[in-house]
C-alpha cells in the first residue's frame, strides 16, 4: 500500500489481482445485479488507488478496508437506484451464471430444482434489511471472521453476532413464506 500511495502502478495491479474478484462477488451479492456490481467494484478499486495514503494497517486489514468502501458504495448506489430496479429483475440477475472470478462449475447435470433454490435464496437475501444482508454476505459468502465483519459494519462483535442471528431467522422466515409453510 505504501508503494501504491506513491503511484506505483505495478503494486496497484498486484493488489487488484488479489482483491478485485472478492470485492466483485461481495458487490454482486449486495446489489443483486452484475452491472451494478461491476460499477461498484471499479469505484472501489479507483478509491484504493486515489486514497491509498489513507489506509492504516494498524486499524484494519486491507481486505476489511476494501469491503468497507464497497459496502458504503453499495448503500449509496442502492439509495440512488433501488426505486428503478424491480426486485425480481435484481434477483434474477444473480442466477445468470458464475460471477467474475468464480469458475463455471455447472454442467448438464445441474437440475431445475438447484437453480430454483439458488434463485429463492438470492431473492430472500435481497429481501433482508441492508445491515443483516451485509452481515450475512460478509460472514458466509466472503468468509470474513466476525471481528472483520464488525469492523466493516462499525459495530461491536456482539452486535455483529446478533445481526447474524436475526439475519438467519429472517432469511429462514422469508424462505418459509415463499414455500407457503
Amino acid at each position: 500500500m505504501v508503494a501504491v500511495s506513491k503511484g506505483n502502478q505495478d503494486a496497484f495491479q498486484q493488489l487488484l489481482h488479489v482483491h478485485v474478484d472478492a470485492i466483485n462477488r461481495f458487490a454482486r451479492r449486495m446489489s443483486g445485479n452484475s452491472h451494478e456490481a461491476d460499477d461498484i467494484t471499479q469505484e472501489t478499486m479507483l478509491r484504493l488507488w486515489q486514497h491509498a495514503h489513507k489506509f492504516d494497517p494498524r486499524r484494519s486489514k486491507l481486505t476489511t478496508w476494501l469491503h468497507s468502501i464497497a459496502r458504503n458504495l453499495c448503500m449509496d448506489h442502492h439509495r440512488k437506484n433501488a426505486r428503478f430496479t424491480p426486485l425480481e429483475e435484481r434477483s434474477d440477475d444473480l442466477c445468470k451464471g458464475a460471477t467474475r472470478g468464480e469458475p463455471e462449475t455447472r454442467g448438464p447435470e445441474i437440475n431445475l430444482h438447484t437453480i430454483q433454490t439458488e434463485s429463492l435464496v438470492h431473492g430472500a437475501l435481497l429481501g433482508l434489511p441492508e445491515r443483516q444482508r451485509s452481515a450475512l454476505v460478509l460472514s458466509y459468502y466472503q468468509q470474513l471472521p466476525n471481528q472483520a465483519v464488525a469492523e466493516i459494519l462499525a459495530v461491536s462483535l456482539s452486535a455483529t453476532e446478533s445481526l447474524l442471528a436475526r439475519a438467519r431467522r429472517n432469511l429462514k422466515q422469508i424462505l418459509d413464506d415463499s414455500h407457503g409453510t
